[in-house]
Protein backbone atom coordinates (compact mmCIF):
# COMPACT_ATOMS: atom_id res chain seq x y z
CA UNK A 1 0.00 0.00 0.00
CA UNK A 2 1.42 3.39 -1.04
CA UNK A 3 1.37 6.37 1.23
CA UNK A 4 -0.25 9.53 -0.11
CA UNK A 5 0.60 13.02 1.04
CA UNK A 6 -1.42 16.12 1.82
CA UNK A 7 -0.12 19.48 0.65
CA UNK A 8 -1.57 22.96 0.30
CA UNK A 9 -2.11 23.80 -3.35
CA UNK A 10 -2.00 27.55 -2.56
CA UNK A 11 1.53 27.44 -1.15
CA UNK A 12 4.67 26.76 -3.20
CA UNK A 13 6.14 23.43 -2.07
CA UNK A 14 9.12 24.02 0.21
CA UNK A 15 9.81 20.49 1.37
CA UNK A 16 7.02 20.31 3.94
CA UNK A 17 3.82 18.27 3.82
CA UNK A 18 0.66 18.88 5.84
CA UNK A 19 0.23 15.20 6.68
CA UNK A 20 0.04 11.77 5.10
CA UNK A 21 -2.50 9.06 4.40
CA UNK A 22 -1.24 5.52 4.96
CA UNK A 23 -4.65 3.86 4.81
CA UNK A 24 -7.21 5.65 2.67
CA UNK A 25 -9.18 7.76 3.60
CA UNK A 26 -7.75 8.27 7.12
CA UNK A 27 -5.27 11.07 7.72
CA UNK A 28 -2.25 10.04 9.76
CA UNK A 29 -1.63 12.00 12.98
CA UNK A 30 -5.16 13.43 13.02
CA UNK A 31 -7.89 13.13 15.60
CA UNK A 32 -11.52 14.19 15.64
CA UNK A 33 -13.60 15.13 18.67
CA UNK A 34 -14.50 11.46 19.05
CA UNK A 35 -10.82 10.49 19.30
CA UNK A 36 -10.80 8.71 15.92
CA UNK A 37 -8.65 9.53 12.93
CA UNK A 38 -10.17 12.02 10.53
CA UNK A 39 -10.96 11.12 6.94
CA UNK A 40 -9.42 13.38 4.33
CA UNK A 41 -12.73 15.25 3.69
CA UNK A 42 -13.12 15.82 7.45
CA UNK A 43 -9.49 16.94 7.78
CA UNK A 44 -9.82 19.27 4.79
CA UNK A 45 -13.01 20.81 6.23
CA UNK A 46 -11.38 21.22 9.65
CA UNK A 47 -8.41 23.02 8.09
CA UNK A 48 -10.39 25.07 5.52
CA UNK A 49 -10.90 27.97 7.95
CA UNK A 50 -7.15 28.61 7.63
CA UNK A 51 -7.61 29.62 3.98
CA UNK A 52 -5.73 26.69 2.49
CA UNK A 53 -6.59 24.37 -0.38
CA UNK A 54 -5.46 20.91 0.66
CA UNK A 55 -4.99 18.18 -1.94
CA UNK A 56 -3.78 14.59 -1.84
CA UNK A 57 -0.78 13.70 -4.00
CA UNK A 58 1.05 10.44 -4.69
CA UNK A 59 4.50 9.43 -3.46
CA UNK A 60 5.91 9.94 -6.95
CA UNK A 61 4.49 13.49 -7.06
CA UNK A 62 6.05 14.29 -3.67
CA UNK A 63 9.35 12.87 -4.90
CA UNK A 64 9.21 15.18 -7.93
CA UNK A 65 8.22 18.22 -5.85
CA UNK A 66 11.01 17.52 -3.37
CA UNK A 67 13.54 17.04 -6.17
CA UNK A 68 12.49 20.32 -7.81
CA UNK A 69 12.67 22.14 -4.48
CA UNK A 70 16.10 20.67 -3.72
CA UNK A 71 17.33 21.77 -7.16
CA UNK A 72 16.10 25.31 -6.48
CA UNK A 73 18.29 25.49 -3.36
CA UNK A 74 21.56 24.74 -5.17
CA UNK A 75 23.66 27.89 -5.35
CA UNK A 76 26.61 29.20 -7.27
CA UNK A 77 29.96 29.72 -5.52
CA UNK A 78 30.19 32.85 -3.41
CA UNK A 79 33.47 34.24 -2.16
CA UNK A 80 33.96 34.24 1.62
CA UNK A 81 36.78 35.25 3.93
CA UNK A 82 39.56 32.99 5.10
CA UNK A 83 38.20 33.30 8.65
CA UNK A 84 34.76 32.13 7.52
CA UNK A 85 36.31 29.14 5.74
CA UNK A 86 38.28 28.01 8.80
CA UNK A 87 35.39 28.69 11.17
CA UNK A 88 33.22 26.27 9.15
CA UNK A 89 36.05 23.75 8.98
CA UNK A 90 36.26 23.79 12.78
CA UNK A 91 32.59 24.03 13.83
CA UNK A 92 31.64 20.44 12.90
CA UNK A 93 33.83 17.61 11.67
CA UNK A 94 34.31 18.33 7.96
CA UNK A 95 33.05 15.71 5.54
CA UNK A 96 34.84 14.68 2.35
CA UNK A 97 37.76 16.93 3.21
CA UNK A 98 40.35 16.40 0.48
CA UNK A 99 42.30 17.98 -2.35
CA UNK A 100 41.41 17.93 -5.99
CA UNK A 101 43.43 19.65 -8.73
CA UNK A 102 43.64 23.36 -7.84
CA UNK A 103 41.28 23.14 -4.82
CA UNK A 104 40.92 21.95 -1.25
CA UNK A 105 37.29 20.99 -0.53
CA UNK A 106 35.02 19.83 2.28
CA UNK A 107 31.39 20.09 3.22
CA UNK A 108 29.62 20.56 6.51
CA UNK A 109 28.39 17.22 7.83
CA UNK A 110 24.99 18.66 8.75
CA UNK A 111 22.39 18.52 5.97
CA UNK A 112 20.49 21.66 5.00
CA UNK A 113 17.72 19.78 3.18
CA UNK A 114 17.70 16.12 2.08
CA UNK A 115 21.10 15.68 0.41
CA UNK A 116 22.06 19.37 0.33
CA UNK A 117 25.09 20.56 2.23
CA UNK A 118 27.28 23.64 2.37
CA UNK A 119 30.49 23.08 0.42
CA UNK A 120 33.64 25.07 1.19
CA UNK A 121 36.52 25.44 -1.25
CA UNK A 122 39.95 26.99 -1.02
CA UNK A 123 41.86 27.70 -4.22
CA UNK A 124 45.62 27.37 -4.53
CA UNK A 125 45.68 31.18 -4.56
CA UNK A 126 44.03 31.23 -1.13
CA UNK A 127 40.65 32.48 -2.31
CA UNK A 128 37.74 30.95 -0.42
CA UNK A 129 34.24 30.02 -1.57
CA UNK A 130 31.05 28.40 -0.37
CA UNK A 131 27.95 27.10 -2.10
CA UNK A 132 25.01 24.79 -1.51
CA UNK A 133 24.93 21.52 -3.47
CA UNK A 134 24.37 17.80 -3.05
CA UNK A 135 26.61 15.87 -0.69
CA UNK A 136 27.50 13.30 -3.35
CA UNK A 137 29.10 15.74 -5.82
CA UNK A 138 31.96 14.16 -7.72
CA UNK A 139 35.41 15.74 -7.77
CA UNK A 140 34.97 16.35 -11.50
CA UNK A 141 31.68 18.19 -10.89
CA UNK A 142 33.17 20.31 -8.07
CA UNK A 143 36.20 21.22 -10.17
CA UNK A 144 34.06 22.11 -13.19
CA UNK A 145 31.67 24.18 -11.09
CA UNK A 146 34.57 26.17 -9.63
CA UNK A 147 36.41 26.51 -12.95
CA UNK A 148 33.24 27.84 -14.59
CA UNK A 149 32.63 30.31 -11.76
CA UNK A 150 36.22 31.58 -11.80
CA UNK A 151 36.24 31.90 -15.59
CA UNK A 152 32.93 33.82 -15.63
CA UNK A 153 34.19 36.20 -12.95
CA UNK A 154 37.51 36.81 -14.75
CA UNK A 155 35.57 37.71 -17.91
CA UNK A 156 33.64 40.37 -15.93
CA UNK A 157 36.88 42.12 -14.97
Amino acid sequence: MNTSYIIDRKVPFKGIIESSISVWPFVDYSQGADGKKLTFPQYKKQRSNEGNDLIVVSSSKIDQLASDYEQSLITEPEQITEDQFYEMQNCLPPSKWHRIPHFEVFHISERYYCELVSWYIQTRGNVFYTFMDRSDCSDLYLGQKMDKHIKENLEKC
